[in-house]
Protein backbone atom coordinates (compact mmCIF):
# COMPACT_ATOMS: atom_id res chain seq x y z
CA UNK A 1 0.00 0.00 0.00
CA UNK A 2 1.25 3.48 -0.88
CA UNK A 3 -0.10 6.45 1.06
CA UNK A 4 1.16 9.94 0.29
CA UNK A 5 0.54 13.65 0.45
CA UNK A 6 2.40 16.24 -1.59
CA UNK A 7 5.36 16.05 0.77
CA UNK A 8 5.15 12.78 2.74
CA UNK A 9 5.32 9.28 1.24
CA UNK A 10 4.68 6.07 3.18
CA UNK A 11 5.07 2.57 1.75
CA UNK A 12 3.29 -0.20 3.66
CA UNK A 13 3.83 -3.94 3.34
CA UNK A 14 2.01 -6.49 5.46
CA UNK A 15 4.38 -6.03 8.41
CA UNK A 16 6.68 -3.10 7.55
CA UNK A 17 6.58 0.57 6.60
CA UNK A 18 9.02 2.86 4.80
CA UNK A 19 8.65 6.63 4.87
CA UNK A 20 10.20 9.66 3.16
CA UNK A 21 9.35 13.34 3.35
CA UNK A 22 10.29 16.55 1.57
CA UNK A 23 12.10 18.89 3.93
CA UNK A 24 12.39 22.67 3.72
CA UNK A 25 14.41 23.62 0.66
CA UNK A 26 13.30 20.57 -1.31
CA UNK A 27 15.63 17.91 0.10
CA UNK A 28 14.09 14.43 0.10
CA UNK A 29 14.64 12.99 3.57
CA UNK A 30 14.42 9.45 4.85
CA UNK A 31 12.29 9.29 7.99
CA UNK A 32 11.47 5.65 8.78
CA UNK A 33 11.94 1.97 7.89
CA UNK A 34 10.69 -0.50 10.44
CA UNK A 35 7.58 -2.19 11.88
CA UNK A 36 4.31 -1.29 10.20
CA UNK A 37 2.86 2.11 10.97
CA UNK A 38 -0.86 2.99 10.89
CA UNK A 39 -2.19 3.34 7.35
CA UNK A 40 -2.34 7.13 7.69
CA UNK A 41 0.96 7.54 9.46
CA UNK A 42 2.05 11.07 10.39
CA UNK A 43 5.08 12.74 8.84
CA UNK A 44 7.97 11.59 11.03
CA UNK A 45 10.41 14.30 9.91
CA UNK A 46 12.16 15.45 13.05
CA UNK A 47 12.23 19.15 12.25
CA UNK A 48 15.89 19.40 11.31
CA UNK A 49 17.09 22.60 9.71
CA UNK A 50 16.59 22.98 5.93
CA UNK A 51 19.42 21.91 3.68
CA UNK A 52 19.73 25.43 2.20
CA UNK A 53 20.10 27.07 5.62
CA UNK A 54 23.56 28.74 5.63
CA UNK A 55 24.06 27.52 9.18
CA UNK A 56 23.20 23.88 8.47
CA UNK A 57 25.58 21.00 7.89
CA UNK A 58 23.78 19.07 5.17
CA UNK A 59 25.61 15.84 5.95
CA UNK A 60 23.68 15.75 9.22
CA UNK A 61 20.43 15.27 7.31
CA UNK A 62 19.04 11.75 6.70
CA UNK A 63 18.91 12.13 2.93
CA UNK A 64 17.04 9.67 0.77
CA UNK A 65 19.41 10.47 -2.11
CA UNK A 66 22.43 12.68 -2.43
CA UNK A 67 25.24 13.71 -4.73
CA UNK A 68 28.73 15.01 -4.00
CA UNK A 69 30.05 18.53 -3.78
CA UNK A 70 27.20 20.23 -1.92
CA UNK A 71 28.43 19.71 1.66
CA UNK A 72 27.14 16.15 2.09
CA UNK A 73 30.48 14.46 2.70
CA UNK A 74 29.14 10.94 3.17
CA UNK A 75 29.60 8.34 0.45
CA UNK A 76 27.24 9.34 -2.38
CA UNK A 77 25.00 7.08 -4.47
CA UNK A 78 25.80 9.01 -7.65
CA UNK A 79 28.67 11.06 -9.03
CA UNK A 80 27.84 13.11 -12.13
CA UNK A 81 30.40 15.08 -14.14
CA UNK A 82 28.91 17.96 -16.09
CA UNK A 83 30.14 19.47 -19.35
CA UNK A 84 31.99 22.26 -17.52
CA UNK A 85 33.99 19.71 -15.51
CA UNK A 86 32.17 20.25 -12.23
CA UNK A 87 30.96 17.31 -10.13
CA UNK A 88 28.73 19.19 -7.70
CA UNK A 89 25.01 18.43 -7.68
CA UNK A 90 22.10 19.16 -5.37
CA UNK A 91 19.10 16.97 -6.14
CA UNK A 92 15.82 18.45 -4.96
CA UNK A 93 12.30 17.05 -5.07
CA UNK A 94 10.17 17.84 -8.14
CA UNK A 95 7.18 15.49 -8.19
CA UNK A 96 5.71 12.17 -7.08
CA UNK A 97 3.55 9.62 -8.87
CA UNK A 98 1.99 6.47 -7.45
CA UNK A 99 0.49 3.81 -9.72
CA UNK A 100 -0.57 0.19 -9.73
CA UNK A 101 1.89 -2.25 -11.24
CA UNK A 102 5.58 -1.91 -11.96
CA UNK A 103 7.46 -0.25 -14.85
CA UNK A 104 9.67 -2.56 -16.88
CA UNK A 105 13.42 -2.52 -16.40
CA UNK A 106 14.53 -3.42 -19.95
CA UNK A 107 17.53 -5.69 -20.26
CA UNK A 108 17.90 -6.27 -16.53
CA UNK A 109 16.62 -8.99 -14.19
CA UNK A 110 13.93 -7.86 -11.77
CA UNK A 111 11.12 -9.04 -9.54
CA UNK A 112 7.95 -9.47 -11.59
CA UNK A 113 4.86 -7.30 -11.80
CA UNK A 114 1.57 -8.85 -10.71
CA UNK A 115 -1.46 -8.58 -8.49
CA UNK A 116 -1.09 -6.37 -5.45
CA UNK A 117 1.99 -4.55 -6.76
CA UNK A 118 2.29 -0.75 -6.59
CA UNK A 119 5.09 1.64 -7.54
CA UNK A 120 5.97 5.09 -6.23
CA UNK A 121 8.16 7.23 -8.50
CA UNK A 122 9.85 10.27 -6.97
CA UNK A 123 11.59 12.69 -9.33
CA UNK A 124 14.60 14.70 -8.16
CA UNK A 125 16.41 17.27 -10.28
CA UNK A 126 19.60 19.30 -10.26
CA UNK A 127 19.79 22.76 -11.82
CA UNK A 128 22.53 21.58 -14.22
CA UNK A 129 20.17 19.07 -15.83
CA UNK A 130 20.59 15.75 -14.04
CA UNK A 131 17.24 14.14 -13.22
CA UNK A 132 16.97 11.07 -11.02
CA UNK A 133 13.78 9.03 -10.80
CA UNK A 134 13.68 6.93 -7.65
CA UNK A 135 11.31 4.00 -8.14
CA UNK A 136 9.97 2.05 -5.16
CA UNK A 137 7.87 -1.03 -5.89
CA UNK A 138 5.86 -2.42 -2.98
CA UNK A 139 5.11 -6.15 -2.76
CA UNK A 140 2.74 -5.95 0.18
CA UNK A 141 2.08 -9.65 0.76
CA UNK A 142 5.77 -10.54 0.49
CA UNK A 143 7.00 -7.73 2.80
CA UNK A 144 9.37 -6.70 0.01
CA UNK A 145 10.28 -3.30 -1.41
CA UNK A 146 12.41 -3.08 -4.54
CA UNK A 147 14.23 0.02 -5.68
CA UNK A 148 15.99 1.38 -8.71
CA UNK A 149 17.21 4.76 -9.91
CA UNK A 150 16.84 6.05 -13.45
CA UNK A 151 19.26 8.83 -14.38
CA UNK A 152 18.31 11.22 -17.21
CA UNK A 153 20.17 14.11 -18.80
CA UNK A 154 17.64 16.93 -19.22
CA UNK A 155 20.25 19.49 -20.29
CA UNK A 156 21.47 20.41 -23.77
CA UNK A 157 25.02 19.21 -23.08
CA UNK A 158 26.41 15.72 -22.41
CA UNK A 159 27.21 14.62 -18.88
CA UNK A 160 29.02 11.58 -17.51
CA UNK A 161 28.02 9.32 -14.64
CA UNK A 162 31.04 8.08 -12.68
CA UNK A 163 28.82 6.36 -10.12
CA UNK A 164 25.16 5.39 -10.47
CA UNK A 165 23.95 3.33 -7.52
CA UNK A 166 20.58 1.66 -7.08
CA UNK A 167 19.95 2.24 -3.38
CA UNK A 168 20.90 4.71 -0.67
CA UNK A 169 19.50 4.44 2.85
CA UNK A 170 20.33 6.49 5.95
CA UNK A 171 19.83 5.22 9.50
CA UNK A 172 19.65 7.12 12.77
CA UNK A 173 22.77 7.15 14.98
CA UNK A 174 23.33 4.06 17.08
CA UNK A 175 25.40 0.87 17.09
CA UNK A 176 24.73 -1.62 14.30
CA UNK A 177 26.28 -4.84 13.06
CA UNK A 178 27.11 -5.51 9.42
CA UNK A 179 26.66 -9.03 8.04
CA UNK A 180 28.11 -10.00 4.66
CA UNK A 181 28.51 -13.31 2.81
CA UNK A 182 32.12 -13.89 1.79
CA UNK A 183 34.32 -16.81 0.82
CA UNK A 184 36.45 -18.55 -1.75
CA UNK A 185 36.20 -21.44 -4.18
CA UNK A 186 34.31 -24.36 -2.59
CA UNK A 187 33.59 -22.20 0.47
CA UNK A 188 31.26 -19.52 -0.85
CA UNK A 189 28.76 -17.38 1.09
CA UNK A 190 30.31 -17.71 4.54
CA UNK A 191 28.51 -15.30 6.90
CA UNK A 192 30.73 -12.72 8.58
CA UNK A 193 29.30 -10.45 11.28
CA UNK A 194 31.07 -7.52 12.89
CA UNK A 195 30.15 -4.17 14.46
CA UNK A 196 29.87 -1.38 11.90
CA UNK A 197 32.95 0.70 12.60
CA UNK A 198 33.45 4.42 12.08
CA UNK A 199 34.25 5.14 8.46
CA UNK A 200 33.31 3.04 5.45
CA UNK A 201 33.28 -0.74 5.20
CA UNK A 202 32.67 -2.20 1.75
CA UNK A 203 32.48 -5.37 -0.27
CA UNK A 204 32.31 -5.63 -4.02
CA UNK A 205 33.59 -7.13 -7.22
CA UNK A 206 35.51 -5.72 -10.17
CA UNK A 207 35.68 -9.08 -11.96
CA UNK A 208 32.75 -8.39 -14.26
CA UNK A 209 30.85 -10.99 -12.21
CA UNK A 210 30.02 -11.21 -8.49
CA UNK A 211 32.37 -14.17 -8.09
CA UNK A 212 32.86 -16.35 -5.06
CA UNK A 213 34.56 -13.74 -2.84
CA UNK A 214 31.52 -11.62 -1.98
CA UNK A 215 27.79 -12.05 -2.49
CA UNK A 216 25.97 -8.88 -3.67
CA UNK A 217 23.94 -8.70 -0.47
CA UNK A 218 24.29 -7.28 3.03
CA UNK A 219 22.44 -7.08 6.33
CA UNK A 220 22.44 -4.31 8.92
CA UNK A 221 21.09 -5.30 12.31
CA UNK A 222 20.96 -4.23 15.92
CA UNK A 223 23.73 -5.76 18.06
CA UNK A 224 21.18 -7.85 19.99
CA UNK A 225 19.66 -9.36 16.83
CA UNK A 226 19.55 -13.17 16.75
CA UNK A 227 17.91 -15.74 14.50
CA UNK A 228 14.59 -15.31 16.32
CA UNK A 229 14.56 -11.79 17.79
CA UNK A 230 15.75 -8.28 17.05
CA UNK A 231 15.68 -5.85 14.15
CA UNK A 232 17.48 -6.42 10.86
CA UNK A 233 17.42 -4.88 7.40
CA UNK A 234 18.39 -7.08 4.46
CA UNK A 235 19.51 -5.82 1.04
CA UNK A 236 20.22 -7.73 -2.19
CA UNK A 237 21.25 -6.50 -5.62
CA UNK A 238 19.46 -8.22 -8.51
CA UNK A 239 22.49 -8.09 -10.77
CA UNK A 240 25.38 -10.37 -11.75
CA UNK A 241 28.06 -7.86 -12.77
CA UNK A 242 30.49 -5.57 -10.96
CA UNK A 243 28.97 -4.33 -7.71
CA UNK A 244 29.83 -2.27 -4.64
CA UNK A 245 28.12 -2.23 -1.24
CA UNK A 246 29.26 0.50 1.14
CA UNK A 247 28.23 0.73 4.79
CA UNK A 248 29.29 3.94 6.48
CA UNK A 249 29.15 5.02 10.10
CA UNK A 250 29.35 8.77 10.63
CA UNK A 251 28.41 11.22 13.35
CA UNK A 252 24.94 11.68 11.84
CA UNK A 253 24.21 7.96 11.66
CA UNK A 254 24.71 5.09 9.25
CA UNK A 255 24.39 4.98 5.46
CA UNK A 256 24.21 2.01 3.10
CA UNK A 257 24.80 2.44 -0.64
CA UNK A 258 24.44 -0.43 -3.12
CA UNK A 259 24.80 -0.66 -6.88
CA UNK A 260 27.17 -1.04 -9.83
CA UNK A 261 30.82 -0.67 -8.88
CA UNK A 262 32.22 2.68 -10.08
CA UNK A 263 35.46 0.94 -11.13
CA UNK A 264 35.72 1.21 -14.94
CA UNK A 265 32.28 2.84 -14.96
CA UNK A 266 32.01 6.02 -17.02
CA UNK A 267 28.57 6.25 -18.58
CA UNK A 268 28.12 9.17 -20.93
CA UNK A 269 24.58 10.53 -21.06
CA UNK A 270 23.81 12.54 -24.15
CA UNK A 271 21.02 15.13 -23.91
CA UNK A 272 17.72 13.32 -23.38
CA UNK A 273 19.36 9.95 -22.70
CA UNK A 274 18.70 7.81 -19.60
CA UNK A 275 20.51 5.11 -17.65
CA UNK A 276 18.61 2.64 -15.44
CA UNK A 277 20.49 1.15 -12.50
CA UNK A 278 19.94 -2.51 -11.55
CA UNK A 279 17.20 -3.37 -9.10
CA UNK A 280 17.87 -3.65 -5.37
CA UNK A 281 15.58 -5.49 -2.94
CA UNK A 282 14.93 -4.62 0.72
CA UNK A 283 13.37 -6.62 3.55
CA UNK A 284 12.96 -5.63 7.21
CA UNK A 285 12.26 -7.96 10.12
CA UNK A 286 11.73 -7.26 13.82
CA UNK A 287 11.71 -11.01 14.48
CA UNK A 288 15.35 -11.73 13.81
CA UNK A 289 17.43 -12.96 10.92
CA UNK A 290 15.37 -16.10 10.37
CA UNK A 291 12.20 -14.18 9.56
CA UNK A 292 14.11 -11.80 7.28
CA UNK A 293 15.53 -14.80 5.41
CA UNK A 294 12.11 -16.44 5.07
CA UNK A 295 10.62 -13.22 3.67
CA UNK A 296 13.37 -13.05 1.07
CA UNK A 297 12.87 -16.72 0.19
CA UNK A 298 9.13 -16.28 -0.23
CA UNK A 299 9.53 -13.18 -2.40
CA UNK A 300 12.12 -14.86 -4.61
CA UNK A 301 9.97 -17.96 -5.06
CA UNK A 302 6.78 -16.06 -5.88
CA UNK A 303 8.08 -13.00 -7.73
CA UNK A 304 11.55 -13.69 -9.15
CA UNK A 305 11.79 -17.35 -10.17
CA UNK A 306 10.20 -18.30 -13.51
CA UNK A 307 6.49 -19.01 -12.93
CA UNK A 308 6.84 -22.70 -13.72
CA UNK A 309 9.24 -23.20 -10.83
CA UNK A 310 7.77 -20.87 -8.22
CA UNK A 311 6.31 -22.39 -5.08
CA UNK A 312 7.51 -25.81 -6.31
CA UNK A 313 4.37 -26.23 -8.42
CA UNK A 314 6.58 -28.26 -10.73
CA UNK A 315 9.28 -30.06 -8.72
CA UNK A 316 12.76 -29.30 -9.97
CA UNK A 317 14.46 -32.34 -11.48
CA UNK A 318 17.18 -34.15 -9.58
CA UNK A 319 20.33 -34.16 -11.71
CA UNK A 320 23.60 -36.01 -12.05
CA UNK A 321 26.54 -34.10 -13.52
CA UNK A 322 29.20 -36.00 -15.45
CA UNK A 323 32.18 -33.88 -14.37
CA UNK A 324 33.46 -35.57 -11.21
CA UNK A 325 32.83 -39.02 -12.66
CA UNK A 326 34.46 -38.44 -16.05
CA UNK A 327 36.25 -35.11 -16.38
CA UNK A 328 37.32 -35.06 -20.07
CA UNK A 329 37.75 -38.83 -20.34
CA UNK A 330 34.53 -40.27 -21.73
CA UNK A 331 32.75 -41.68 -24.74
CA UNK A 332 29.07 -42.34 -25.34
CA UNK A 333 29.21 -45.83 -23.83
CA UNK A 334 30.70 -44.51 -20.59
CA UNK A 335 28.10 -41.76 -20.38
CA UNK A 336 25.22 -44.16 -20.97
CA UNK A 337 26.51 -46.53 -18.29
CA UNK A 338 26.66 -43.63 -15.84
CA UNK A 339 23.21 -42.49 -16.93
CA UNK A 340 21.78 -45.97 -16.43
CA UNK A 341 23.03 -46.05 -12.85
CA UNK A 342 21.60 -42.57 -12.33
CA UNK A 343 18.18 -43.63 -13.54
CA UNK A 344 18.19 -46.60 -11.17
CA UNK A 345 18.63 -44.03 -8.39
CA UNK A 346 15.51 -42.16 -9.64
CA UNK A 347 17.55 -39.25 -10.99
CA UNK A 348 15.68 -37.18 -13.60
CA UNK A 349 18.32 -35.26 -15.52
CA UNK A 350 21.78 -36.13 -16.86
CA UNK A 351 24.05 -33.10 -17.33
CA UNK A 352 26.93 -33.53 -19.75
CA UNK A 353 29.69 -31.25 -18.52
CA UNK A 354 32.87 -29.94 -20.15
CA UNK A 355 34.50 -31.99 -22.90
CA UNK A 356 31.58 -32.68 -25.25
CA UNK A 357 32.66 -30.33 -28.09
CA UNK A 358 35.25 -30.97 -30.75
CA UNK A 359 38.88 -31.20 -29.66
CA UNK A 360 38.12 -30.54 -26.00
CA UNK A 361 40.28 -33.10 -24.19
CA UNK A 362 41.68 -30.69 -21.61
CA UNK A 363 41.46 -27.08 -20.47
CA UNK A 364 43.99 -25.74 -23.00
CA UNK A 365 41.88 -25.73 -26.17
CA UNK A 366 38.59 -25.60 -28.07
CA UNK A 367 36.46 -23.12 -26.11
CA UNK A 368 34.39 -21.35 -28.75
CA UNK A 369 33.97 -24.37 -31.04
CA UNK A 370 30.46 -25.36 -29.98
CA UNK A 371 29.89 -28.47 -32.09
CA UNK A 372 29.77 -32.01 -30.74
CA UNK A 373 32.97 -34.08 -30.82
CA UNK A 374 32.03 -37.04 -33.02
CA UNK A 375 34.93 -39.14 -31.71
CA UNK A 376 33.23 -39.14 -28.30
CA UNK A 377 29.63 -38.83 -29.47
CA UNK A 378 29.34 -40.60 -32.85
CA UNK A 379 25.64 -39.76 -33.15
CA UNK A 380 26.11 -36.23 -31.86
CA UNK A 381 24.01 -34.64 -29.15
CA UNK A 382 20.71 -35.68 -30.80
CA UNK A 383 21.77 -39.33 -30.64
CA UNK A 384 22.84 -39.11 -27.00
CA UNK A 385 19.68 -37.20 -26.11
CA UNK A 386 17.45 -39.83 -27.75
CA UNK A 387 19.16 -42.62 -25.82
CA UNK A 388 18.82 -40.72 -22.54
CA UNK A 389 15.17 -39.94 -23.25
CA UNK A 390 14.58 -43.66 -23.84
CA UNK A 391 15.81 -44.18 -20.25
CA UNK A 392 13.36 -41.48 -19.12
CA UNK A 393 16.24 -39.08 -18.49
CA UNK A 394 16.51 -35.50 -19.70
CA UNK A 395 19.72 -34.02 -21.13
CA UNK A 396 21.51 -30.99 -19.72
CA UNK A 397 24.60 -29.36 -21.18
CA UNK A 398 27.64 -27.34 -20.04
CA UNK A 399 28.69 -24.22 -21.96
CA UNK A 400 31.03 -21.28 -21.44
CA UNK A 401 29.97 -18.96 -24.27
CA UNK A 402 31.73 -15.79 -23.10
CA UNK A 403 35.17 -17.47 -23.38
CA UNK A 404 37.49 -18.51 -26.19
CA UNK A 405 40.66 -20.62 -26.26
CA UNK A 406 43.59 -19.28 -28.30
CA UNK A 407 43.84 -22.86 -29.60
CA UNK A 408 40.40 -22.94 -31.24
CA UNK A 409 38.96 -22.57 -34.70
CA UNK A 410 36.97 -19.55 -33.53
CA UNK A 411 40.04 -17.66 -32.30
CA UNK A 412 42.08 -18.56 -35.36
CA UNK A 413 39.32 -17.16 -37.55
CA UNK A 414 38.53 -14.11 -35.39
CA UNK A 415 41.36 -13.21 -32.98
CA UNK A 416 39.99 -9.66 -32.80
CA UNK A 417 36.81 -10.94 -31.15
CA UNK A 418 38.60 -11.34 -27.81
CA UNK A 419 39.06 -8.47 -25.39
CA UNK A 420 42.46 -6.85 -25.92
CA UNK A 421 43.86 -3.36 -25.45
CA UNK A 422 45.60 -2.23 -28.66
CA UNK A 423 49.36 -2.43 -28.23
CA UNK A 424 49.17 -4.73 -25.20
CA UNK A 425 49.44 -8.50 -24.97
CA UNK A 426 46.21 -9.76 -23.34
CA UNK A 427 46.57 -11.99 -20.32
CA UNK A 428 45.58 -15.63 -20.54
CA UNK A 429 43.85 -17.13 -17.52
CA UNK A 430 43.02 -20.85 -17.62
CA UNK A 431 44.27 -20.87 -21.23
CA UNK A 432 41.43 -18.61 -22.33
CA UNK A 433 40.38 -15.08 -23.19
CA UNK A 434 37.06 -13.25 -22.78
CA UNK A 435 35.03 -12.51 -25.89
CA UNK A 436 33.93 -8.93 -26.48
CA UNK A 437 30.17 -9.38 -26.30
CA UNK A 438 29.58 -5.65 -26.75
CA UNK A 439 30.14 -6.22 -30.48
CA UNK A 440 27.05 -7.42 -32.38
CA UNK A 441 29.07 -9.58 -34.76
CA UNK A 442 30.63 -11.46 -31.83
CA UNK A 443 27.26 -12.11 -30.22
CA UNK A 444 25.90 -13.23 -33.59
CA UNK A 445 28.79 -15.62 -34.13
CA UNK A 446 28.48 -17.28 -30.73
CA UNK A 447 24.69 -17.31 -30.89
CA UNK A 448 24.62 -19.03 -34.26
CA UNK A 449 26.60 -21.94 -32.82
CA UNK A 450 24.62 -22.18 -29.59
CA UNK A 451 21.31 -21.86 -31.38
CA UNK A 452 22.13 -24.87 -33.55
CA UNK A 453 23.09 -26.87 -30.46
CA UNK A 454 20.02 -25.91 -28.44
CA UNK A 455 17.65 -26.55 -31.33
CA UNK A 456 19.23 -29.88 -32.27
CA UNK A 457 17.50 -31.80 -29.48
CA UNK A 458 15.36 -31.13 -26.37
CA UNK A 459 18.08 -29.92 -23.99
CA UNK A 460 16.33 -29.26 -20.69
CA UNK A 461 19.11 -27.63 -18.69
CA UNK A 462 21.98 -25.31 -19.51
CA UNK A 463 24.91 -24.95 -17.14
CA UNK A 464 26.52 -21.64 -18.13
CA UNK A 465 29.98 -21.56 -16.58
CA UNK A 466 32.36 -18.60 -16.30
CA UNK A 467 35.78 -19.70 -15.18
CA UNK A 468 37.75 -16.48 -15.47
CA UNK A 469 37.13 -12.85 -14.63
CA UNK A 470 37.14 -10.09 -17.22
CA UNK A 471 40.44 -8.39 -18.01
CA UNK A 472 41.92 -6.27 -20.80
CA UNK A 473 38.49 -4.72 -21.26
CA UNK A 474 38.50 -2.53 -24.34
CA UNK A 475 36.10 -2.43 -27.24
CA UNK A 476 36.37 -0.72 -30.62
CA UNK A 477 32.58 -0.97 -30.81
CA UNK A 478 32.14 1.60 -28.02
CA UNK A 479 33.16 5.26 -27.71
CA UNK A 480 36.44 5.91 -25.93
CA UNK A 481 34.82 7.22 -22.73
CA UNK A 482 32.13 4.73 -21.64
CA UNK A 483 34.19 1.54 -21.56
CA UNK A 484 32.05 0.48 -18.60
CA UNK A 485 29.34 -0.48 -21.07
CA UNK A 486 31.30 -3.61 -21.96
CA UNK A 487 30.46 -5.09 -18.59
CA UNK A 488 26.70 -4.97 -19.11
CA UNK A 489 26.13 -5.99 -22.71
CA UNK A 490 26.95 -9.63 -22.04
CA UNK A 491 23.24 -10.10 -21.29
CA UNK A 492 22.53 -10.04 -25.04
CA UNK A 493 23.70 -13.64 -25.29
CA UNK A 494 20.64 -14.65 -23.27
CA UNK A 495 18.23 -12.55 -25.34
CA UNK A 496 19.29 -13.51 -28.86
CA UNK A 497 21.17 -11.43 -31.36
CA UNK A 498 19.68 -8.36 -33.00
CA UNK A 499 16.68 -9.31 -35.09
CA UNK A 500 16.70 -12.91 -33.88
CA UNK A 501 14.46 -14.00 -31.02
CA UNK A 502 15.80 -16.00 -28.13
CA UNK A 503 14.73 -19.62 -27.93
CA UNK A 504 11.10 -20.16 -27.02
CA UNK A 505 11.95 -22.61 -24.23
CA UNK A 506 10.99 -20.46 -21.26
CA UNK A 507 10.83 -23.55 -19.04
CA UNK A 508 14.48 -24.45 -19.59
CA UNK A 509 16.47 -24.47 -16.37
CA UNK A 510 19.61 -22.35 -16.25
CA UNK A 511 22.53 -22.57 -13.86
CA UNK A 512 25.17 -19.84 -13.77
CA UNK A 513 28.57 -20.46 -12.20
CA UNK A 514 31.13 -17.71 -11.60
CA UNK A 515 34.07 -19.59 -10.10
CA UNK A 516 36.34 -22.39 -11.29
CA UNK A 517 35.09 -25.93 -10.78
Amino acid sequence: MIVHTDTCFTLHTAHTSYQMAVGPGGALLHTYYGPRLPDRAPDLTDGRRPHDDPGCWTDLLPKEWSAPGAADHRTPPCIPAFADGSETAELTFVQAEAAAGKPALPGLPAFRDGDGVETLTLTLRDVFGLEVQLRYTVYEAEDLITRTAVYTNTSSLPLTLHKAASLCLDFAPGPMDLITLNGTWAAERTPERAPLRWGIQSIGSTRGIPGHAHNPAAILCTPDCTETAGSCWGFALVYSGNFLIEAQRADAGQRLVMGIHPYHFHWQLEPGASFAAPEAAMVYSDQGLGEMSRRFHNAIRTRLLPPRWQDMKAPRPVLLNSWEACYFDFDEAKLLALAGAARQADIDLFVLDDGWFKGRNGTASSLGDWTADRTKLPDGLPGLCAKLNAMDLGLGLWVEPEAVSPDSDLYRAHPDWAFAVPGRQPCQIRYQYNLDLSRPEVVDGVWQQLEQVLRSCPIQYLKWDMNRALADVYSPALPAAPEGGSWYLARRITEGAEGKPALDRGDRLWARLTAPD
